[in-house]
């Protein structure tokens, strides 16, 4: 074990099958504590968690990081071009828009192969309005290479405390994808716990590391967002709603060959 003093170190992740679920885990350590970070889906997409890399836990992470003023060390490499955006773009922008984010140092190796993806078009279906209207301008897009295939239906915190909500919406995304001919997708992490932290100011980060997680199944995947880029702000980062005021650019989570969209 590397020292610690001042970062994050994020262990090689794995893939562990229990009752029918395949879990991504990677073990996260601080100065003052160390937890399991997982990430759940169906046994049957267990084949496209990417353990190979810590793209999914590093992005995860990565607002907690800047908040609390750590480096982030990973052991398992990096996707080249989300390090490459991350250290250059990302990080940089946030910190200087920001009162107080540190401008975290990464200390990873970088994996340049490119993954291989199974050509799924993604997108959540919390049965929200931001959600549905993604899924309407992409359920019969003209462009076959951009049409949805999956629907998900991802628990990083919006759930967390609302047990009840999650079972509603997850029989109305059955019923929606069953209507509609869609595959449902329904999730399960403990990130909520594990990187305790206001949902609203962080869900551009945890829902990328549902994305990465599972980047072995996407070619494309849409995120659905209140506003457009005409309302794109950076300034005062670390104090406003992304929902209220958008100021992630989301495409900065891509990498080789998948491709992250806003749509609004």
């Amino acid at each position: 074990m590397n020292n610690i003093e001042h970062k994050l170190f994020i262990a090689a992740p794995t893939v562990i099958n229990i009752q029918g679920r395949s879990r991504l885990i990677a073990k996260i350590q601080s100065e003052e504590w160390v937890r399991d970070l997982w990430y759940e889906v169906p046994e049957c997409y267990g084949q496209y968690l990417c353990h190979e890399r810590s793209d999914a836990f590093l992005v995860g992470v990565l607002s907690y990081a800047m908040r609390n003023h750590l480096d982030v060390e990973c052991e398992a490499p990096v996707g080249e071009e989300l390090l490459y955006q991350l250290r250059t773009y990302f990080i940089p922008a946030l910190a200087r828009n920001a009162g107080d984010l540190y401008e975290t140092k990464i200390i990873a190796n970088v994996d340049t192969h490119p993954i291989e993806n199974a050509k799924g078009v993604g997108t959540g279906i919390s049965c929200g309005v931001d959600s549905l209207h993604a899924v309407a301008l992409h359920a019969a897009c003209e462009c076959p290479n951009q049409r949805l295939t999956h629907l998900v239906l991802n628990n990083v915190g919006s759930f967390w405390a609302h047990k009840e909500q999650r079972q509603w919406q997850i029989e109305h995304a059955k019923e929606f994808c069953n209507q509609f001919g869609f595959k449902l997708i329904v999730t399960d992490s403990n990130y909520a716990d594990v990187i305790q932290l206001n949902h609203g100011l962080t869900h551009i980060f945890s829902s990328a590391f549902c994305i990465l997680a599972l980047q072995k199944l996407w070619r494309v995947y849409y995120y659905g967002s209140t506003y457009d880029f005409s309302r794109f702000s950076l300034e005062g980062n670390d104090k406003h709603d992304p929902g209220g005021k958008p100021g992630y650019p989301h495409h900065h989570h891509g990498h080789f060959s998948l491709r992250l969209r806003l749509r609004g």
